[in-house]
């Protein structure tokens, strides 16, 4: 009391007590503005129609999948899982839609309370509240949901190895456990991540760190359990969905990497940022026993690596924001760590500057207007309906399927390749892909097999429509070279127009293999093609040269830009290196019919590979 009286000298105590109490509320009220203000102009509420192109028809993909409850690991395939629709919702089902509306909502107010609870440990109101918000709204505004629980993850994480979070410290590990199995169902490697953190920080708890990591792990099973049924997916399905999911992950960095030399300056930023973020880690351990210390240190270089894979494997502006946002949350929670906190300014700042990719959010207007739309698209089904078909038919007009093409498939199931799956919407066909539905995230010879096996199984009413499209410059013959010798030697060609050819299973065509020769390549050796009998598919394989474990381990953590390629008779193609043993179709018979821009320039008849290997040439005789 007489501390109290000190504080507001010559006030009653009743009346301090009641300034506390409304200074309280102020704060309070405060926070929840800052909440508000950060999800309305933070929260992504906008494009929900379709649309055509590579991302927006793999997200027309993942809302059908759960529309039409599609078996993730048999049907579908994709570095998204089944529940990947709430990071990129669609109109196309309301549940979906007010689902992903939802999780955007969460996600944008989770990131907020982890810039806020930091920041309010090292600035005084409102002025931590006021940040917290304005990084918040800058972040969310070029990333996704699930990107933004996981870069938050790491601040709840070090907040409860410090002790800040008091008795609530003994839940994070299990709430971090099951984020990260709502991650894994969302985006795979997201969840991968998510999950190192919470069992980082499960090990390293203050208290019973043995019953922290089993409430961890029951929480990761339970949770994940729960919503792979909610989204009506089968246990059967969940091993091999989990394995397909690996292979992507795996065969990502090889198939994906690119460089930008244009922006080498951020690998300098990048590196600085990195060793201020470990050094405040392990200077944010001091005072803390050495389990804490060291599962802080972990922590934060598993978001560090986290955010290099998804920030720098394909180097571009828009996918680098990724590794500098979470750097912005790894300063911000580490930021307690030196006395002197301004002496972390300058690199959040630069964190910042780097992780913004649109500040246009920042104006209200156009904000109030997207989240009308939302609004109006979620209650008013007539209005809703209206912009489908307004897109469909846009769509329909832009893809110009003919009619005939319609007709023939009819109520069947169809496959479309290489991406456009839009068109099944778009059309109102019975869409039925292969596993891996775009055939160029076919990245190793395992889900190439699977895409394989896939065609060979599908029913005997089944159509495949194909356009002659690259991605890049591999070539698509090769993209999937086991899916496309299968569709060769067991679908007919029943159509073809300008922009597409359809093609309807049938009967096996291709018989025994036959071992036309086997060579020795050298790097930019010239080899010349053998000539096949007529009615003949020539087909190469080809094993580069091993480099050798380390190298394989140091591509793998890092990534390998030392991509394999083939030249064709002068035209240079990128091939993923496990999907080189193919086989990679040479030449096609004219029984086949298939048109010359669905070939890619085959026949060949020069070889030149970039790198040295063994070679082996065969023949495929077609009836």
């Amino acid at each position: 009391m007489a501390a109290i009286e000190r504080t507001v000298p010559g006030l009653p105590v009743d009346h301090a007590g009641m300034l506390h109490a409304g200074r309280r509320v102020l704060v309070g009220a405060g926070r929840c503005l800052g909440l508000v203000v950060a999800i309305g102009l933070g929260a992504r509420v906008h494009g929900y129609f379709p649309g055509s192109g590579i991302d927006m028809s793999w997200r027309t993909v993942l809302n059908i999948a759960a529309a039409e409850h599609l078996d993730f690991g048999s049907d579908a395939l994709f570095t998204y899982g089944p529940l990947g629709f709430i990071d990129a919702p669609l109109a196309v089902g309301p549940g979906q839609l007010v689902f992903g509306i939802l999780f955007a909502i969460v996600a944008v107010g989770v990131l907020w309370l982890a810039l806020e609870l930091a920041g309010r440990r090292v600035l005084p109101w409102p002025v931590s509240t006021l940040v917290a918000t304005i990084i918040a709204v800058v972040l969310a505004s070029y990333s996704n949901p699930a990107l933004e629980l996981l870069i938050a993850a790491p601040v709840f994480a070090f907040l409860a190895l410090h002790g800040q979070l008091g008795r609530a410290a003994d839940w994070v590990p299990g709430v971090l456990g099951g984020l990260s199995a709502l991650l894994l169902l969302t985006k795979f490697s997201d969840g991968v991540f998510a999950g190192a953190i919470a069992v980082l920080t499960a090990a390293g708890s203050l208290r019973a760190p043995w019953r922290r990591l089993a409430e961890t792990v029951l929480a990761f099973l339970g949770v994940g359990l729960i919503f792979w049924t909610v989204a009506g997916q089968s246990l059967a399905d969940l091993p091999r969905w989990l394995a397909g999911s690996v292979q992507i992950a795996l065969g990502y960095a090889d198939a994906m990497a690119s460089e930008n030399l244009n922006f080498a300056l951020t690998y300098s930023l990048a590196t600085m940022l990195a060793v201020v973020v470990l050094w405040l880690a392990q200077r944010y351990g001091r005072g803390i026993a050495f389990r804490q210390r060291i599962a802080v240190v972990l922590i934060a270089l598993v978001a560090l690596y986290g955010g290099f894979k998804e920030g720098f494997i394909r180097h571009a502006p828009l996918h680098q924001a990724a590794y500098f946002s979470a750097c912005v949350l790894l300063l911000a929670g580490l930021a307690t760590a030196v006395r002197r906190r301004w002496l972390v300014v300058p690199f959040l700042v630069v964190a910042l500057l780097f992780s913004v990719t649109s500040v246009s959010w920042l104006n209200p207007v156009p904000a109030q207007r997207q989240w009308s739309e939302t609004v109006r698209i979620m209650t008013n089904a007539h209005y809703r309906d209206a912009g489908l078909n307004r897109d469909a038919a846009s769509l329909r007009k832009r893809y110009d399927i003919p009619q005939l093409m319609l007709s023939r498939i009819g109520p069947d199931p169809v496959a479309i390749d290489p991406w456009e799956e839009t068109a099944a919407w778009a059309y109102g066909l019975n869409y039925h892909p292969e596993p891996v539905f775009q055939s160029y995230s076919a990245y190793t010879a395992a889900l190439d097999r699977m895409n394989a096996k896939a065609i060979l199984d599908d029913p005997r009413d089944q159509w495949v429509l194909r356009q002659p499209r690259n991605f890049g410059i591999r070539n698509q013959l090769w993209t999937s070279p086991r899916y496309t010798l299968a569709l060769a030697c067991h679908y007919a060609v029943d159509n073809i127009s300008r922009y597409w050819m359809l093609l309807h299973k049938a009967m096996n065509r291709c018989g025994p293999t036959r071992t036309l020769s086997t060579v020795s390549v050298h790097t930019g050796q010239s080899i010349a093609v053998p000539a096949a009998r007529p009615g003949e598919i020539l087909v190469a394989h080809f094993t580069p040269r091993p480099d050798g474990l380390a190298a394989d381990a140091l591509h793998l953590l890092w990534k390998n830009l030392h991509h394999l390629y083939i030249t064709t008779d002068g035209a240079k193609h990128m091939i993923a290196r496990d999907l080189a043993s193919g086989p990679l179709i040479l030449s096609l018979p004219s029984t086949l019919r298939w048109p010359d821009p669905y070939q890619t320039g085959a026949p060949y008849h020069q070889l030149e590979f970039s790198e040295s290997g063994r070679l082996r040439f065969e023949a495929i005789p077609v009836s």
